[in-house]
């Protein structure tokens, strides 16, 4: 009795061994097994994955051969301590702080003109005439509705 052809031959039970599936020591059932070639190269990635567990907090100085506290609080504590308080300041009174030492030593603009324009110069007359038109716009307003100034509405384009 003959072997067929088309069969693979009977494997040693050490062949067979040395092939079969591989089982972590935490397997899962959802995923397949993984095919053998593969186990060298992901298996020890995957298992540590599955069998990390993730640091537990402290629970008292010194506990578990760790000293002090962890990163997370640090800096926790540290952002606790540096608020802003800016929210609760005027702010006005927050720029005119700066107002004196920004006088004695200009940095910006105002120093270009330092030497040529020591006191500065204002236009009074181009505030005031402003001034007078947004009035007249006013008055406009109340007496012929508010649609007086607006700028007029386009019509839509038709599609020619």
């Amino acid at each position: 009795l003959f072997p067929h052809p088309h069969l693979p031959p009977q494997s040693s039970p050490t062949c067979r061994a040395r092939t079969g599936p591989c089982l972590p020591p935490t397997p899962i059932p959802l995923l397949p097994p993984l095919h053998p070639c593969n186990v060298a190269r992901f298996g020890c990635v995957e298992r540590e994955r599955q069998t990390k567990k993730p640091e537990m907090p402290m629970t008292g100085p010194g506990v578990g051969g760790k000293v002090g506290t962890s990163w997370s609080k640090t800096v926790v504590d540290m952002f606790g301590l540096a608020r802003d308080d800016s929210r609760f300041e005027d702010p006005r009174e927050a720029i005119l702080k700066h107002a004196d030492a920004a006088a004695a030593n200009p940095m910006y603009v105002n120093h270009a003109y330092k030497d040529t324009q020591p006191t500065a110069v204002y236009d009074v007359e181009g505030a005031l005439a402003e001034q007078e038109e947004k009035e007249k716009l006013k008055e406009m307003r109340e007496k012929y509705g508010d649609e007086f100034g607006a700028k007029p509405k386009k019509r839509k384009e038709r599609p020619f």
